[in-house]
């Protein structure tokens, strides 16, 4: 009971951590993606009055390729019931289901039925730190480690540099899954069952 309890405390800390760090989602209903980089693209500019430079450059992607393709399979998923497997928007067109990082059947993602592209990247990235900072205290835990030294590790990777600077990249998805292997791993280590077996495997 007093482990489990720990870990619904720690669970808790990183939500609360969350909103903080990204309290214009919870208060302002923002989304995390970087719309101020279109805007001052001349292409795309309108108006009279020149917008303001980016907050960050660096982040183009997000917006320019990320949020298209999630955007394009959003379309696709209301109007005809499928994930398209072509996007035709690009010179003659490629592979959109098999580009790798537009990460379509990634968890959140297939929330892009239901919700716009902006909300589900915003799920996306909270749900990635959460998952980040849970697994890294579950497997700390599984390795004896005590119930604070577990949270600072989980609060150090889930808003260590690496996961910050890149948590709106599909390589992301791939980085958080880390402490859920080890920890799967770990238990399979100590005992062996076809259910730790799978679940391990679901991972991967």
């Amino acid at each position: 009971t007093s482990h489990k309890s720990n870990t619904l405390y720690a669970v808790v800390c990183l939500c609360l951590a969350l909103v903080v760090l990204f309290w214009p989602v919870f208060f302002q209903g923002k989304v995390i993606v970087p719309g101020d980089i279109p805007a001052s693209n001349p292409f795309l500019f309108a108006g009279d009055t020149p917008p303001p430079p980016p907050q960050n450059t660096l982040l183009s992607d997000e917006i320019e390729q990320f949020y298209v393709w999630h955007s394009i399979a959003a379309q696709s998923l209301r109007a005809d019931g499928h994930i398209p497997l072509w996007n035709p928007y690009i010179l003659t067109g490629q592979p959109l289901v098999a580009n790798a990082q537009s990460s379509l059947f990634y968890p959140p993602n297939l929330l892009l039925r239901l919700l716009s592209p902006g909300k589900v990247a915003t799920i996306r990235v909270l749900f990635n730190l959460l998952f980040a900072g849970m697994f890294t205290f579950l497997f700390c835990r599984e390795l004896k480690i005590s119930d604070k030294g577990a949270f600072l590790s989980s609060i150090t990777f889930a808003f260590s540099g690496p996961l910050i600077v890149w948590v709106g990249f599909p390589l992301a998805n791939v980085l958080v899954c880390l402490p859920f292997l080890m920890w799967a791993g770990e238990k399979l280590l100590r005992h062996r069952s076809l259910l730790r077996t799978a679940m391990l495997g679901g991972g991967m």
